[in-house]
């Protein structure tokens, strides 16, 4: 749950939206078929180990709900409240958008980015003003605006979402704390416009590092997110942190060493005016190129070509700044590579095979089962789950039956004593085989 009340949302963005925020696109198992937990945690404590002060955990891929909450659960407890993890409002209806905000809400999300689905074709202003009271209506989460031309909305007004739609929002939505301000992108008037209307009520980010570097000179900018900007490293923060210190000239050479690298991102992502889709695929091997986790990503995706991972590749080196040597290749596998869901082994009995959540013992896994002391009362053996593994699971119920079928059977409670019991038919396994026995 959110650290705040509805009607403190505003206060909680002044005070907790400061710095920069990324985004974290989701990890996936080699066939696509679940998440990867060790990607997502790893790319976690990246984003912490670069300086970002929050991340937004990318829906706009191919995940399911529950899918998104086991991402949020993950990546909250990675974070251990290290950052602020950002919602993101990007699922198909505004049905599914409201069911998803409550997902994360329950699972440390302390921000929304309010965006709109593909299909919501507004007409008016009417129509992305229910639109939007009606989300925030039913969050209790702060909620930033995007202004942006993705949405189409430039057939309403050249501003995207013109001032006095805003005015009314900010009036009616008590939890609408910030905006996403690139209203009329690339012009930088969209951001001029809602500071000087808005500034002194909610939060106006500016996450475009070309244009929030120069602006943050002129007028205060607290907050810078969320963007890809992981591409750059830890470089990001750190001219955020030196625009806030007033290290102007300082902020102003790193601008211009990043300069290569500002141009290949650009080039990259040229495509997006024209579809009003991001290639998330090319966000996350930009992110790779600087260290996390990078990986496969279910279709439909754009494409990541050779030519353009090239010129991604050499604006970081260009700039200076750090970059994997690892061959592209790698970054379809990633850095934590994740077996098939589909290979995982499953016990006889249907049960999934999986590591216990608590370790009972340590240096093995023992699934489900009671584990009994040495020198405790036990009834007749329990079936394998694990130690065989794929085959011998099988084969070991089959042996267990057997067993006690046989002579052994009537003396089960008899002989009760672990120690005493005999050696298993066919893997000649002792009880105490594969364990340590130190309790």
């Amino acid at each position: 749950m959110p650290s705040y009340r509805k009607s403190e949302a505003r206060e909680w963005a002044k005070a907790n939206l400061v710095g920069c925020s990324n985004v974290v696109i989701p990890s996936y198992t080699a066939d696509l078929k679940a998440l990867n937990e060790a990607g997502i945690r790893h790319d976690i404590r990246k984003v912490i180990e670069f300086g970002f002060s929050g991340t937004l955990l990318v829906s706009e891929v191919a995940i399911t709900l529950e899918e998104y909450r086991q991402f949020f659960e993950w990546a909250n407890d990675e974070a251990a409240g290290r950052i602020h993890l950002i919602h993101h409002a990007m699922f198909n209806t505004l049905a599914e958008n409201i069911e998803a905000a409550k997902i994360a809400e329950e699972n440390g999300a302390e921000l929304v980015l309010l965006c709109y689905p593909v299909n919501f074709y507004a007409e008016n202003d009417e129509d992305i003003y229910r639109y939007t009271k009606a989300f925030c209506d039913n969050t209790n989460l702060a909620v930033m605006l995007f202004q942006v031309p993705h949405w189409g909305f430039q057939r309403v007004h050249g501003s995207d979402i013109r001032a006095s739609l805003l005015r009314r929002l900010i009036d009616d939505c008590p939890n609408l704390s910030a905006i996403k301000a690139e209203g009329g992108m690339p012009s930088i008037m969209g951001f001029v416009e809602c500071h000087r209307l808005f500034g002194k009520e909610v939060v106006i980010s500016n996450p475009l590092e070309k244009d929030m570097i120069p602006l943050a000179q002129l007028v205060p900018i607290q907050y810078s997110g969320t963007s890809n900007t992981e591409y750059f490293g830890a470089t990001i923060p750190a001219i955020h942190k030196m625009l806030q210190d007033g290290k102007y000239d300082e902020a102003t050479d790193l601008y211009w060493k990043i300069n290569p690298a500002r141009k290949a991102n650009a080039a990259a992502s040229a495509s997006n005016a024209q579809t009003g889709v991001i290639n998330r695929l090319q966000w996350k091997y930009q992110g790779w190129l600087a260290g996390m986790n990078g990986g496969p990503l279910r279709q439909p995706s754009a494409r990541l070509l050779d030519v353009t991972a090239a010129q991604l590749r050499n604006g970081l080196v260009r700039s200076g700044l750090p970059v994997t040597e690892d061959h592209d290749r790698q970054f379809f596998i990633g850095r934590h590579p994740a077996p098939p869901a589909s290979e995982r082994p499953v016990a006889a009995d249907g049960d999934a095979v999986h590591d216990a959540a608590l370790g009972v013992v340590r240096d093995r896994v023992v699934l489900r089962h009671a584990v009994v002391p040495d020198g405790e009362i036990a009834l007749p053996p329990a079936e394998a789950d694990l130690e065989l593994r794929h085959a011998g699971v099988l084969e070991q119920v089959a042996e267990h039956r057997v067993a006690l079928l046989a002579g052994d059977a009537e003396e089960a409670l008899g002989e009760a004593l672990v120690d005493e019991q005999r050696l298993a038919a066919g893997d000649r396994m002792g009880a105490h085989d594969g364990m340590l026995c130190r309790w």
